[in-house]
């Protein structure tokens, strides 16, 4: 009896367990060829797991005898393989069978050795390696983080963002929000001053007390503690004392006061007056509430001259003064000299008082002072003095038809008709300030032929002065009366 395998169609061994050719396993497989000599009626082709079993092969002998006798002797050399047993056409359906068993595909052997492994490899166990793999990646994760989120790499973190004017990882104590234009002053600061940087770093890993403090808000990946940078707030206040003058905090309008982060900040100041200007300009280090004063080079000064008239700067036009011919200028830039004057039409032609040219030098050395701009004489004084010396029918109320005017004139002319007299001079002191009942003196000096000289005075009393658009105008000179000669 002899042993087919199946795999590689091979004559084996009846007794042998693994094809010596391709290795595949022959015991109980079902797929095993086994050939059985019959005698008379052939050979018959039975699976590995008949031929295990001799009975069955017994049975099948004896029913073959007894259905089919032979009916003539033959010799075995004249019966074809056909015809030496009737009986194999029942068989054929199982040699088909096992012809498909035998055509079934089957996955190809690897050698004794290649078996070997594949069955090592099947009972391998890979979870303990992923679990390491996990394990350490884990760890390093792990590690990886725990640099990443160390204080002193969240710290250096967080001062490269002051720096850079970045606000991630920034709080303020008074819990306004931090933006980036808030922050440029802190970042101006720290650079201009290095060493308060390197002090600042110095301070958050250390000691951690100084007005900028390292806090603790909330966890990274519910691990690590998440530290942020708190700010405090200062109040900055700049005090404006001027009209017309606008303030800025680094190039922003302020109103004088405010809640700010520290820092650096420019101050500036600027006004802008009938074509002049002043400025101030200041830069401070906010560490702690601090008030910043503005200081601009301007004066305040006031024009008094004929109601409604209009005043110059500079030759142009810089306002009209009111009913009471007045107008008051406050703040005004002394940064260049200006001339003063006021001007009127009279009879279809611009009259000018007398100038100021040196106006800002008055202003400078007197704020406040007042400017009187009237046509003709500015001041009783000065109107009486120029009289006295030499008339002018302008300045008395209805010019020469005035019975003061006539009577002045006869007194100077009496003086100027004194033999040996060379020339004179008047000055003049005023004893009060009521222009409608006004006392004054005159005191006269003077000189004859020889060198000799001579002192009079004369007091006046009950005399009117009045103002008009042309200014001061002589109403009346008063009572007058010789004191005696000195």
């Amino acid at each position: 009896m002899k042993k087919i395998c199946p795999n590689c169609g091979k004559e084996v061994d009846p007794e042998a367990k693994y094809c010596p050719f391709c290795h595949f396993n022959l015991v109980n497989n079902e797929e095993t060829i086994v050939t059985i000599d019959v005698g008379l009626l052939g050979r018959r082709e039975v699976s590995g797991s008949d031929e295990e079993s001799d009975k069955p092969p017994e049975k099948e002998e004896s029913a073959t005898e007894t259905a089919t006798p032979p009916s003539k002797p033959k010799s075995p050399k004249q019966v074809k393989p056909a015809e030496q047993s009737p009986a194999k056409s029942p068989e054929k359906p199982k040699t088909e069978e096992s012809k498909l068993k035998k055509s079934k595909k089957t996955d190809p052997v690897p050698p004794a050795h290649a078996t070997s492994l594949l069955k090592n490899k099947k009972h391998f166990n890979i979870w303990p390696i992923v679990s390491a793999v996990a394990i350490l990646l884990v760890a390093v994760l792990v590690m990886g983080s725990t640099s990443f989120y160390s204080r002193k790499q969240q710290v250096n973190r967080i001062e490269t963002a002051i720096k850079n004017d970045k606000v991630r990882h920034l709080v303020a104590a008074d819990k306004q929000k931090i933006t980036a234009k808030k922050l440029k002053p802190l970042s101006d600061y720290y650079k201009k001053n290095p060493k308060a940087y390197k002090k600042l770093k110095k301070d958050l890993m250390g000691k951690n007390d100084g007005p900028i403090r390292l806090i603790q808000d909330g966890h990274y990946l519910g691990l690590f503690p998440r530290y942020v940078v708190q700010l405090p707030t200062y109040k900055l206040q700049v005090k404006n004392d001027y009209q017309h003058t606008a303030v800025t905090v680094n190039g922003e309008h302020f109103d004088q006061a405010a809640q700010v982060l520290p820092g650096r900040y420019k101050i500036k100041a600027e006004t802008s007056y009938l074509g002049q200007t002043a400025k101030d300009e200041k830069t401070v280090d906010v560490w702690s509430d601090q008030e910043s004063k503005v200081k601009l080079n301007v004066g305040s000064f006031k024009v008094k001259s004929a109601p409604n008239a209009k005043d110059y700067l500079n030759n142009k036009l810089a306002a009209q003064l009111d009913g009471k011919g007045e107008k008051t200028f406050t703040d005004m830039p002394l940064t260049k000299d200006f001339s003063l004057y006021v001007a009127k039409n009279s009879n279809g032609k611009l009259v000018k008082s007398k100038m100021i040219a040196n106006a800002t030098a008055i202003v400078r050395k007197h704020n406040n002072h007042v400017f009187d701009l009237t046509w003709g004489s500015s001041s009783v004084k000065a109107l009486l003095e120029k009289n006295f010396n030499k008339l002018n029918a302008k300045d008395f109320i209805n010019g020469k038809k005035n019975p003061n005017y006539a009577q002045l004139k006869k007194i100077v002319r009496t003086w100027k008709k004194t033999p040996s007299l060379t020339s004179y001079k008047v000055k003049v002191k005023q004893h009060n300030k009521n222009l409608k009942s006004l006392n004054y003196s005159v005191t006269f000096d003077f000189k004859f032929n020889m060198g000799g000289t001579s002192r009079q005075v004369m007091k006046f009393t009950n005399a009117s002065i009045k103002k008009s658009q042309a200014g001061l105008k002589i109403d009346s000179i008063g009572s007058g009366r010789l004191l005696g000669a000195r």
